[in-house]
């Protein structure tokens, strides 16, 4: 009687220790995906906008230009 007691504590406490495990792992790929979006985040903040309204000048810039020019949505308001 002693030896399963025993046992089915063992159990318990291994079955204890892995869901810790698994919670721990769980909140730490949470916080990975906040400190991304953050990042992300932080990254778009930190932009340089300039709105181009002649478009033919986008016809005369040259390929190297073409490359870092990108197109955003400018509907967003920023805070």
């Amino acid at each position: 009687m002693e030896k399963k007691a025993k046992n089915t504590m063992v159990k318990r406490m291994q079955d204890d220790i892995r869901e810790r495990q698994v919670q721990e792992r769980q909140e730490k790929k949470e916080r990975k995906e906040e400190q991304e979006k953050r990042r992300v985040e932080n990254e778009r903040k930190a932009e340089i906008v300039q709105k181009i309204t002649k478009i033919h000048k986008l016809k005369k810039t040259k390929k190297r230009q073409l490359r870092s020019i990108q197109m955003r949505d400018t509907t967003t308001v920023a805070k």
